[in-house]
């Protein structure tokens, strides 16, 4: 075997060792540059998807992703955008609505939007917040569900979701949309927060499934905003903007329950507001603002809904007077007996 050293050709210098070396590790940063580039780039649509579906509102969900992916933000498949598409359905364009970082006061929060100008918000807030003090001093529980506040363009919520409605309450969302012609109208949009308060203090399924406990609950609903602001009117302020498809709610009626169509939804919500806040606006007269507001607080968390059919008001009736004989040794049963037999009402 021969010991003489290897050809030069078959030598490697040092030098060519690390030139080498330096290439592969060059190309190892390369590699490693793209991937960690790409695992940003995922980590940044991830957060950005999240942001836009922060905003408790399906469609205005959809329509931030598709923003988002018009400008190339983040990718989707065909198949996820023509789902996003539809979900935004009536709503148009993909104008994004993000929520504020943190909630108003009080837990409501407000979805920015150009219907939602700086003054409404101001007022809305406000509002919201000195309903809040009154309902927690009656005895109401807010909860800790942010409660979203979308004011949509137009003379309805159509592009809110619901064609013809001029307000609405969404309990799975907790979410209040309202349509900016009416949103000036404090009593409308405090009307649809009553809804969420109602609910935090009465849990039977059946008051909340049974469209004569719906009735009931929508009078309060209506009368609560009133009590507070002492003003016995639903909408009056935006009766220019109803354009007379709309006529404003008064609680000042004589009108009976029997007016009120329980096959109708639109009966059961309108009609009931106006004659059951009615027939609690009469109370309020008769014995006074504080005894009939926490009277009527009474009532509803004690009522329980009654098996019996078509025994729901004359079941609402037996509890208002109980909560009468609870909080004021019945001083009131008379007087109250007197108000619901005017409006049909027997217990």
């Amino acid at each position: 075997m021969s010991n003489d050293p290897p050809p030069k050709s078959a030598q490697i210098s040092p030098l060519t060792t690390a030139i080498i070396a330096a290439i592969v590790g060059l190309f190892g940063t390369l590699a490693g540059g793209v991937l960690n580039i790409h695992v940003e780039r995922q980590k940044q649509e991830g957060s950005l998807i999240l942001e836009g579906i922060k905003t408790g509102d399906k469609q205005a969900a959809a329509r931030n992703l598709l923003f988002f992916a018009e400008a190339g933000l983040i990718h989707l498949s065909e198949k996820q955008v023509e789902t996003l598409r539809k979900e935004i359905g009536t709503a148009g364009d993909t104008v994004p609505v993000l929520p504020r970082p943190t909630p108003g006061p009080g837990n409501i929060s407000f979805t920015p939007s150009r219907a939602l100008t700086p003054a409404l918000e101001k007022s809305l807030t406000d509002s919201l917040g000195a309903f809040q003090q009154y309902a927690k001093r009656l005895g109401f529980v807010m909860g800790t569900d942010v409660v979203q506040v979308r004011v949509v363009p137009g003379s309805d919520t159509s592009a809110g979701g619901k064609e013809g409605w001029l307000s609405y309450y969404e309990d799975a969302t907790h979410s209040i949309v309202t349509a900016s012609d009416y949103a000036d109208d404090t009593n409308m949009v405090l009307r649809e927060y009553a809804h969420h308060v109602l609910l935090q203090m009465n849990h039977d399924p059946e008051v909340w499934r049974r469209p004569d406990y719906r009735a009931i609950e929508s009078g309060l609903a209506s009368y609560l905003p009133c009590s507070f602001g002492d003003h016995p009117a639903v909408g009056d302020k935006s009766a220019a903007a109803m354009k007379g498809e709309f006529r404003p709610q008064s609680l000042l009626n004589v009108r009976r329950v029997q007016e009120i169509d329980l096959g109708s939804e639109g009966s059961v919500q309108r009609d009931g507001s106006e004659i059951w806040g009615g027939t609690f606006w009469e109370i309020r007269k008769s014995i006074g603002r504080d005894a009939a507001d926490r009277l009527l607080v009474k009532t509803w968390t004690m009522l329980v809904s009654s098996k019996e059919p078509n025994d729901a008001y004359p079941n609402f009736a037996r509890t208002i007077l109980s909560a009468d004989r609870s909080l004021n040794g019945g001083a009131n049963v008379g007087t109250l007996t007197q108000i619901l037999a005017r409006r049909g009402v027997q217990n």
